[in-house]
């Protein structure tokens, strides 16, 4: 299944937990160039003078009141397949984002029984 966003049209999301909105921004080329063209693309403005590729950003409303912390967790469809330079350097990566970051977790699997994960309290976002 293919999903593709578009870099200006927000993703609305409906659960049995929130609704809301998603709006995830990816660097353009067009914020990289070395001559600052006016623009009236607000992403490509946004991105000038940062160093990030790109970003998340949400606006929701929970629908009860949690029981507990709130995470947020990003979960794969399909298998991660590493070679084992690719394997070390990403795990030593996560490593050091769950040494920065308290209650950062994840989990990259090679199985389907299990998926792939990445979760972080919304306390620490």
């Amino acid at each position: 299944k293919l999903r593709a966003y578009r870099n200006t049209i927000p993703v609305d999301i409906d659960t049995e937990l929130l609704s809301g909105k998603m709006f995830f921004m990816i660097r353009t080329p067009e914020a990289d160039e070395g001559v600052r063209q006016p623009t009236e693309n607000s992403i490509v403005t946004y991105f000038r003078g940062k160093q990030r590729r790109f970003e998340f950003q949400w606006q929701f409303k929970l629908k009860k009141i949690p029981q507990g912390d709130v995470f947020f967790c990003a979960e794969l469809d399909e298998l991660v397949h590493f070679g084992v330079i690719q394997r070390a350097l990403t795990s030593t990566a996560l490593k050091f984002v769950k040494k920065m970051n308290p209650g950062f977790s994840y989990y990259i699997s090679e199985s389907h029984e299990s998926p792939s994960y990445l979760s972080f309290p919304a306390s620490s976002s």
